[in-house]
């Protein structure tokens, strides 16, 4: 085995990333033509409520990232890691449960007081907000698992995995959509099925990759490793929190102050902008765990040196993209959505998030 894994996890993070965008470029015109816009901006909403719980989700998985890599690294640290990801374990699934279960109880006030529709009715925006929540629930998990798994540098084995779940999710969607039941609820009860297998296969291959001594079974939880580990996940938390409202103040002001409708388009546009950190996001999933590897083994040369490489590849890759999708991007909107209502009230804004992306 290779002793710097990171190229070969770069491929299958890349590989993942881009049958994800392929899989968005299909879906998206399903959605919108069997849906319309005013569900896609409540699928919209969806997916801003998982981003708000990125906060949760960064600090308790870069934590179990670095403690798996560093096992990988040091022979002592493998009870440790287990221990501790049993320890998180548990206060992720509490998070995620009370999470899904407030959401689902606030509901009616979500869809009576916070949500503008025009087209669709009340009841079934609160349903949908219901079954948001036990996604949510179910979804969740799925990071915690997929970064304990590529701290153990089993990264083609997750990406593997999700390239499967979201073909299966995308593909079954819209084959659900076009020949069963079009509507809000038949999309979110397939996202449950698939989040919940999804979450299931992670959870399996998670523990069979630990160490024999410290299994499912085996491992306890262990409060001092919590407390030891309480500093990076609390630093780790606040800096999150801190970008993830300011990404996230814009949509909630609009999803609030708008009609749904116009808040469809406005997250269909943040959603291509988007696509740029897929070419950005398989840096920082293949190359974490080997930096918290170069960090325990004190090889900080090493580091400095892959970190200034790989950030020359990443600028190399995105400028040019972004200065391509800024000058082309009506174009390549209407080759994909084919409205052109669409188009005129997405372009303006996609111009703006891709300028700001590229910058960021």
């Amino acid at each position: 085995m290779s002793k710097d894994p990171s190229k070969i996890n770069l491929i299958a993070n890349f590989c993942n990333k881009a049958c994800s965008g392929l899989f968005l470029l299909v879906c998206v015109p399903f959605y919108l033509k069997y849906l319309g816009i005013e569900a896609y901006g409540i699928i919209g909403f969806y997916m801003l409520l998982s981003f708000l719980l990125v906060p949760f989700e960064v600090a308790i998985g870069a934590t179990i990232n670095r403690k798996m890599a560093q096992l990988t690294a040091e022979e002592k640290a493998r009870t440790e890691a287990a221990d501790l990801f049993r320890s998180l374990e548990g206060v992720y699934w509490f998070i995620c449960l009370l999470v899904g279960f407030s959401l689902s109880c606030l509901s009616n006030s979500i869809a009576y007081n916070w949500m503008h529709p025009v087209h669709l009715s009340l009841q079934e925006v609160a349903q949908a907000v219901i079954l948001m929540g036990i996604c949510l629930s179910f979804q969740w998990p799925n990071s915690l698992y997929s970064s304990g798994l590529m701290g153990l540098q089993k990264q083609l084995l997750v990406n593997s995995v999700q390239i499967f779940f979201t073909f299966l999710k995308s593909i079954g969607m819209i084959l659900v959509l076009a020949f069963i039941d079009p509507s809000l609820r038949a999309f979110f009860i397939w996202q449950l099925s698939i989040v919940i297998l999804h979450t299931l296969t992670l959870t399996i291959l998670l523990w069979k990759n630990m160490p024999q001594d410290r299994g499912f079974f085996r491992a306890r939880f262990c409060r001092k490793l919590l407390k030891q580990s309480w500093p990076f996940i609390s630093q780790t938390f606040f800096l999150t929190l801190t970008s993830t409202c300011i990404v996230s103040l814009d949509k909630l002001f609009i999803n609030r102050y708008t009609p749904l409708e116009v808040y469809g388009y406005y997250i269909l546009a943040y959603n291509l902008s988007n696509g740029l950190y897929l070419m950005i996001q398989p840096f920082f999933y293949s190359l974490f765990p080997r930096f918290s590897q170069l960090i325990a083994q004190k090889k900080l040369v090493d580091l400095y040196k892959l970190y200034e490489n790989y950030s020359q590849v990443v600028a190399v890759l995105v400028l040019p993209l972004a200065i391509l999708c800024l000058c082309f991007a009506k174009e390549l909107v209407f080759v994909w959505i084919r409205n052109h209502q669409i188009v005129e009230k997405v372009v303006p804004i996609l111009r703006l998030f891709i300028l700001g992306t590229a910058c960021n």
